[in-house]
């Protein structure tokens, strides 16, 4: 699945977007079984429940809570990462791109989809089954993709 289906405004603004809960039931709903753990989860942050005595559907959203999402890449409050700006400069820069997955065939492109240039700091997330940090996302490797790659480098770039 093409990572920005789910992380929409990847592309255009400082951050990747967290879908709605019925983002996430929809794609689960079309592969998965109606008895899934995961479809069963989602139902429950959406507030969809069965009552006990009638056997019926029930929806309340004064039931539903957001997903409590396991955070993966954490940056410091003083650090100010805009994934807009790096999306970009990816998509038209291919060969900046690292940690590309196997299946993705990029050599000789001028030009590649937002979703694929995303394994440069998340690694191969569609075949993880469970997301993990790839890379430690450290000043020290920020500032040597900038300088290789012709990005800012001054402290306020990144620093506020």
């Amino acid at each position: 699945m093409d990572c920005t289906y789910c992380h929409r405004t990847v592309a255009k603004a400082a951050s990747a977007h967290i879908p709605a809960v019925e983002l996430c039931a929809s794609c689960h709903r079309a592969v998965g079984s109606p008895d899934s753990e995961d479809l069963q989860k989602l139902r429950m942050y959406s507030g969809i429940y069965e009552d006990e005595q009638t056997s019926q559907v029930v929806v309340d959203p004064e039931m539903a809570s957001p997903i409590n999402w396991r955070r993966v890449h954490r940056m410091p409050d003083h650090v100010r990462f805009v994934h807009s700006a790096h999306i970009n400069y990816l998509t038209n820069n291919p060969s900046a791109i690292g940690n590309v997955p196997d299946y993705l065939d990029i050599s000789g492109e001028e030009k590649v989809p937002a979703s694929q240039v995303c394994s440069t700091c998340h690694g191969d997330v569609a075949n993880m089954e469970k997301v993990y940090q790839v890379e430690p996302l450290k000043m020290g490797q920020c500032v040597n993709c900038h300088r290789k790659n012709g990005g800012p480098t001054d402290c306020a770039a990144c620093h506020h």
